[in-house]
Parts: C-alpha cells; structure tokens; sequence
C-alpha cells in the first residue's frame, strides 16, 4: 500500500471524529435544565439528608432563576451544578443572618456549569486549583483537591472554598450536577466587587456566632416582621427576628 493510499483511508476517519465531537459539543451547549430534571435533582439531595436546601430552592426565587437561565434564549447559562451544605449548618445560618444575606449565600452553592467530580479534578490536574462562577456575581469559587482522613481512611477530595464535597456525584443529569458538602460556604456581608474568595464556616463555629448573637446588647432591639413559613424551606414556631442584624461576627471566615 502507497503512503498517498493510506492518507485516503485515514481522512474520512479524522473526518468522523471531527464530526462526532462537532456533535457532542452541540448537545452540551444545547441542553437546558427542565422542571422535571431540576425536581429528580431535589428529589435526590431530600433522599441523601438534604432537606433544607432543596426546601429553600423549591420556595425562593432561585428555582425559577435555574429555569429562567437556562431557557432564556440571549442567557449564556443553561446547564448548573449545586453544592449542598448540611441541614444543620444551613440552619444555623439562617437564624443567624439577614434575608439578603442567606439568599446571597445559597446563590454561592450555585455554579453555572454542569461540573461532575471528574470535571472539578481536571480543573485542577494541572494548576493545582482553580476558580468557577457562582450565581453571585463577581464572586466565583475556589476549586481544588487535597487529602482528608475520613473514617481513619486518607482519600483524595475535592474543596470548594475549603469545604470538601463528600458526596460527589450524588445526582448527575444532563443538565444539572449536585454534589453534598460536609461545611457551609459563608458568603460576605459587604457587597465588594472584589471580594472573590470565601471561607466555609464550621458548625461549631457558626453555633459560637450564633450564641455571640443572642448575647449582644443588640439583641434585645432586634424585633421585626415575625418569620413563620419563610422563603428558606423550614418553618419557625414563634420569636420574631428583623433583618437589622449585626454581621461582624461572620466577617472572620472572609477573604476581603
């Protein structure tokens, strides 16, 4: 066989594979999250031991903002991924913070990429880190692996903010990725456009500012509108708190 002879048989092979990634590459930039996937998605993180998160997306204005983003025609976003932070710390964030505050804060568990675990690794297999978007604007998310012990075992994570995610890949949709973390990725009290990088705050850590809230002088003034079924996927039974809140406690676990 010629050499010219073998280029002949080996072009509508590169041809194909051009195609075929062509292809791919139209059906990722296509895909739209849908109600139904977003709902298997919630779905999913309720069935891990998420509860309040998938609550809070489902009764706020962030589910019809994942919807609205990805079937908007002139909207560059159409595919997510979430990162769930425990119920517990969830919780705690939310007594201790402002409206504007704690939406600010879910919107920063929000990437507008479909990332899986795999996805996230290559980010950073060889830079060591990286940074993606969160719905937050001008504020974007550290990504990068490291090792943790866990159940007296070293595995390899990934960490976001320093928060591990440990569980990866706990729904993966077309469209939509949903990873559980073990933290809380606390979001800024001081809307700065510079203000790219953010801490996760321990539980621990969050109960102490929570406990240095109820202690402050502050906290006999701080009556508002009573909050009973709230947009944040939980109820309270009784007490009132106003959103006139003191925030310094939280600016420790902050970059600025």
């Amino acid at each position: 066989m010629e050499p010219q002879d073998f280029m002949i048989i080996k072009s509508p092979d590169k041809i194909l594979l051009h195609i075929l990634l062509l292809s791919l590459l139209h059906q990722i930039t296509t895909a739209k999250l849908t109600d139904q996937e977003l709902d298997f998605a919630l779905f999913s993180l309720r069935s891990h031991g998420y509860t309040l998160f998938p609550n809070a997306i489902a009764t706020s204005d962030l589910r019809l903002q994942l919807l609205n983003q990805s079937n908007h025609a002139k909207s560059s976003f159409s595919t997510f991924t979430l990162f769930s932070p425990p119920d517990s710390l969830l919780f705690s964030l939310d007594l201790a913070s402002a409206a504007s505050h704690y939406t600010k804060s879910l919107s920063l568990h929000v990437s507008p990429f479909r990332l899986s675990t795999s996805d996230l690794r290559n980010l950073t297999a060889s830079s060591g880190g990286a940074s993606i978007d969160s719905l937050v604007p001008n504020h974007r998310l550290l990504i990068y692996n490291s090792l943790a012990h866990v159940n007296g075992t070293v595995v390899e994570s990934v960490l976001v903010n320093r928060v591990r995610v440990s569980v990866p890949d706990l729904f993966l949709g077309r469209s939509i990725a949903v990873h559980g973390l073990d933290g809380i990725i606390v979001a800024g009290f001081e809307d700065r456009v510079e203000d790219t990088s953010f801490e996760a705050a321990t539980s621990s850590q969050i109960d102490a500012i929570w406990s240095e809230e109820l202690n402050s002088p502050l906290a006999g003034r701080r009556n508002g509108d009573r909050r009973g079924n709230n947009r944040r996927g939980r109820i309270l039974n009784g007490g009132t708190r106003g959103d006139d809140v003191s925030h310094g406690a939280f600016a420790r676990f902050n970059h600025h």
